[in-house]
């Protein structure tokens, strides 16, 4: 095959595509761990501010109990309860899993082929193959299924366009 920078042998082409088809694969898992880390990162800073917000009303909690106890007054039983803070509730596991479900949503910016592959969709009938409509009634009435109704109403319009 000629070239513009001359002669390209077979050999030398199939490695030219390797080493292309190796770069995009070296791009796209350096895009797969960057939005991996990106999203772990999110969930953890969303994680810390709940934190700070839970360590704050826990101080105006405190305050607010030890000021009605200096007054004598009633506390209430919702304010004996310590406001507990997440981070601390959370673990790995959990994490991990708002992970997986915040990249369910991204799966077309990681790799669109993969979206592809989500989104195929088979033959219509075959998806709709155990769909039992919500509004059928009763569950044992199955006539809108009956094969030789619809045979009779093919019959019939075939009739009607035969004359």
């Amino acid at each position: 095959m000629l070239q513009k920078n001359g002669v390209l042998t077979a050999e030398e082409a199939w490695a030219k595509k390797e080493a292309n088809e190796a770069k995009r694969k070296a791009i796209l898992n350096k895009k797969k761990a960057t939005l991996l880390r990106i999203t772990r990162n999110k969930i953890k800073n969303n994680l810390k501010a709940r934190e700070v917000i839970a360590w704050r009303s826990e101080r105006e909690r405190k305050k607010a109990v030890e000021a009605l106890e200096k007054a004598g007054q009633f506390i209430p039983l919702n304010m004996l309860e310590a406001i507990t803070d997440p981070e601390k509730t959370t673990t790995e596991a959990d994490i991990e899993v708002q992970l997986q479900e915040a990249l369910v949503s991204t799966i077309a910016a990681i790799d669109p082929s993969l979206d592809d592959l989500f989104c195929a969709t088979e033959d219509p009938v075959a998806l709709q193959a155990d769909y039992i409509p919500l509004d059928a009634g009763d569950i044992m009435d199955w006539n809108y299924l009956d094969a030789d109704d619809d045979a009779d109403t093919v019959s019939r319009t075939q009739s009607i366009v035969d004359r």
